[in-house]
């Protein structure tokens, strides 16, 4: 995911990720704390915000963990890390125009907050896994996916189905594993064309 948030920031016209601040929304899901983690390490500041975390903000290093929305104030870039895209929506007033959203949940953003986001000019792309070593097709599409992507879930099995158990425990170790099996992550430019093709 850390290549997906470095492409963000890119897109962003951001010169540098050691200089720039991103937002990971659930991040204090496993996943999401573990991108929280990982992120840290190439981010000035990553600010994780989740319902879930105590009323207490938490700065540790360069990492804030809150519930708190005003929180957001300034970041023009954020990761989609909850169980559903619509999760976005209560936060969606604190994010500002121009910023970029990289959606990695399944359902995806649905269509009506996606015409909220567009009349904010807020950018929003899906994230989701690859194999780029060589195109991975689908021979049936999964909902919201290109037919050359799939969701971190089915990544996951398949990671652990070629590797071990244990390769799940460790985050780094589980994007070593993925990357050597040849998958990484990307960014899809169009969701509009992602939602549409899945209706077909």
């Amino acid at each position: 995911m850390r290549s997906v948030a470095l492409d963000l920031a890119k897109r962003a016209g951001m010169a540098s990720a050691c200089e720039s601040t991103i937002a990971v929304i659930g991040g204090a899901g496993y996943l999401g704390s573990q991108v929280v983690k990982d992120l840290a390490l190439e981010f000035k500041k990553v600010v994780a915000v989740d319902i879930r975390f105590d009323k207490e903000t938490k700065m540790t290093k360069n990492v804030l963990k809150t519930n708190d929305p005003s929180a957001l104030q300034g970041i023009k870039l954020f990761l989609l890390f909850t169980s559903c895209g619509d999760d976005l929506a209560p936060w969606v007033s604190f994010i500002e125009s121009g910023s970029y959203i990289a959606d990695d949940t399944h359902p995806c953003v649905g269509p009506a907050l996606q015409e909220v986001l567009k009349s904010k000019k807020i950018y929003l792309l899906k994230a989701a896994a690859c194999n780029i070593k060589e195109p991975l097709i689908t021979s049936l599409r999964l909902p919201n996916f290109q037919s050359d992507s799939i969701p971190g879930c089915l990544l996951e099995a398949l990671v652990v189905a070629r590797c071990n158990s244990k390769v799940a425990e460790d985050f780094g170790e589980f994007c070593e594993s993925a990357r050597l099996l040849g998958f990484g992550s990307q960014l899809m430019e169009d969701l509009d064309e992602v939602l549409i093709g899945s209706k077909t």
